[in-house]
């Protein structure tokens, strides 16, 4: 099954040099009883999600895996999102093999992908009513 991303890649577009980890907020509106969701999320870096202030997921700004950023990344997808009356998305990136901050592993500060962690999601929601809703990371997304 292919997939198609709506979501823009998006960064805080710090210096590459600055290690504190961006945050990334997004308050959405699901207007109708949810059935299922499943977040989709590509990273440059290391990342953690939360949803109506629940952690998606079981790791700790361990993913995604490795890769020659350049060339690849990999995305992950996890089932999420419960009815509340709340609705809010946080991330929180991290650097990573995909911006190194030393200068004494194999040269990853000078790895040609290396930039300020970024990442591409789409929240895919499915109702009740068999309606969709898709929320994507785009320039409407604050952070700090």
């Amino acid at each position: 099954m292919s997939k198609i991303w709506q979501g823009d890649w998006i960064s805080d577009s710090r210096d590459i040099n600055l290690k504190p980890a961006p945050w990334f907020r997004k308050e959405f509106t699901a207007s109708k009883t949810i059935q299922s969701a499943y977040a989709y999320i590509a990273v440059g870096g290391l990342y953690e999600l939360f949803i109506n202030g629940e952690k998606v997921g079981n790791h700790r700004q361990t993913n995604p895996i490795y890769t020659r950023f350049d060339r690849r990344i990999v995305y992950q997808a996890s089932t999420t999102l419960r009815n509340a009356p709340r609705r809010e998305m946080l991330g929180l990136l991290g650097n990573g093999w995909y911006n190194h901050q030393s200068t004494a592993v194999w040269y990853f500060h000078e790895a040609p992908w290396r930039a300020r962690p970024k990442f591409c999601m789409d929240l895919h929601i499915t109702y009740s009513d068999s309606t969709k809703q898709i929320i994507s990371s785009d320039i409407d997304w604050k952070t700090h």
